[in-house]
């Protein structure tokens, strides 16, 4: 007669571990997959707020563009990766007020946007990373299909559109109707 054996054979043993092994090498690599997606949308989330508020910015600043402030200056300079204005629109919910000296430009692919208020010296600094390029147009009354790659004159033109070049997402252009022209 045989007696009933107790515990395991080593073979057992070894399956066992080898199993459970298995289930947390498959537990760390869902857990790492998912971690990781997190993050991907973190940051595209992250990104797309970004240009959501420099788009709001931007966008408000150029409709209350305003007049020169100097005889044969032009309201609206466009340069290679830059532009510059004066606006009223910041730092007030109707858009009268102190002027702003707003100034775009593209350094190390980030696209900021500088403005100072011309009485406090207050600065409001907005930044969308990932821009390379920037290329600004001007249409002038009357123009409807033709936009300027430069503007000579000391009042707003009619519309402005920013586009802009990036390598990290497809951004779309902006395309602002000012509302203070002539």
């Amino acid at each position: 007669m045989s007696r009933a054996r107790a515990g395991f054979t080593l073979v057992e043993a070894v399956m066992a571990l080898a199993i459970a092994g298995l289930v947390a090498m498959l537990a760390y690599a869902s857990l790492s997959v998912g971690l990781d997606t997190d993050q991907r949308v973190r940051r595209a989330a992250a990104a797309s707020d970004d240009e959501t508020r420099w788009r709001a910015l931007a966008t408000d600043a150029l409709r209350h563009m305003i007049v020169a402030p100097l005889p044969g200056r032009p309201a609206l300079g466009m340069g290679p990766n830059s532009m510059e204005f004066r606006t009223s629109a910041l730092g007030t919910p109707s858009g009268v007020g102190a002027a702003w000296s707003v100034h775009v430009t593209v350094r190390d692919s980030v696209l900021v946007m500088r403005a100072t208020n011309e009485e406090t010296g207050a600065e409001v600094v907005a930044k969308l990373p990932g821009v390379t390029a920037l290329s600004v147009r001007a249409q002038s009354l009357g123009a409807i299909d033709a936009w300027q790659e430069a503007w000579d004159s000391p009042s707003p033109p009619v519309a402005v559109r920013v586009a802009f070049v990036s390598t990290t997402t497809a951004v779309q252009p902006l395309v602002v109707a000012v509302g203070l022209h002539p």
